[in-house]
C-alpha cells in the first residue's frame, strides 16, 4: 500500500511539474509557444509547425493557430479577456478570409462563475444561448436555448458526499 501511495505522489508531482499554467507562463515572461512536429512517412522525415499560441502579459492565450502538414491554417482562434482575466470572447477566424466565422461571448456573476454563453455566427446573429445556475460555488443547472428562444436541453448537476 505504501508503494502505491509513493507511486501516486511521484506521478502527481511529475504531472504538476509538466503542466503549463497561466501563472508559470506569466512569471517566465513567455509571449508565445510553437509546437513543431517531425513525421516519418515512407522513410522520409520532415517537420512542420503544428501550432502557435500567443499569450498576453497575464499568461492568457490570446491567439491560437493550428497548421496541417502543408503549412495551411486549419484552425485559427482568438481570445479576449476582462480586466479580471476572465475569458469574455472566443472567436473562430476563417483561414481563407481572415473574418470571424463564429464566436462565443461569456458572462460571469460577481463570484466569477460562468453564467452565460452566447454563440454567434459570422454575421453576429445568436445561434444559441447557454445559461448556468449555481448554488454557491457549485453548478446546479445548464440550459441550452436556440436562436428562437426554445429550450433544447436542460442538464442538472447533483453532488454527493
Amino acid at each position: 500500500m505504501k508503494n502505491i501511495l509513493v507511486c501516486i505522489i511521484i506521478v502527481l508531482c511529475y504531472l504538476s511539474g509538466e503542466a503549463q499554467n497561466k501563472k508559470d507562463i506569466r512569471e517566465a515572461g513567455i509571449r508565445s509557444r510553437t509546437e513543431l512536429i517531425e513525421v516519418n512517412k515512407k522513410g522520409i522525415t520532415f517537420s512542420y509547425t503544428e501550432s502557435i499560441e500567443i499569450y498576453d502579459e497575464n499568461g492568457n492565450i490570446t491567439e491560437k493557430k493550428e497548421f496541417d502538414e502543408k503549412g495551411d491554417i486549419r484552425l485559427h482562434e482568438t481570445y479576449q479577456y476582462s480586466e479580471g482575466n476572465k475569458l469574455i470572447k472566443k472567436s473562430k477566424i476563417s483561414p481563407v478570409t481572415g473574418n470571424e466565422q463564429k464566436s462565443v461571448v461569456f458572462a460571469y456573476d460577481t463570484q466569477g462563475n460562468l453564467i452565460k454563453e452566447e454563440h454567434y455566427d459570422g454575421k453576429g446573429v445568436i445561434n444559441k444561448t447557454i445559461d448556468y445556475v449555481y448554488d454557491g460555488k457549485f453548478k446546479m443547472k445548464k440550459t441550452v436555448t436556440n436562436n428562437k428562444g426554445k429550450i433544447k436541453e436542460i442538464k442538472h448537476y447533483q453532488y454527493n458526499k
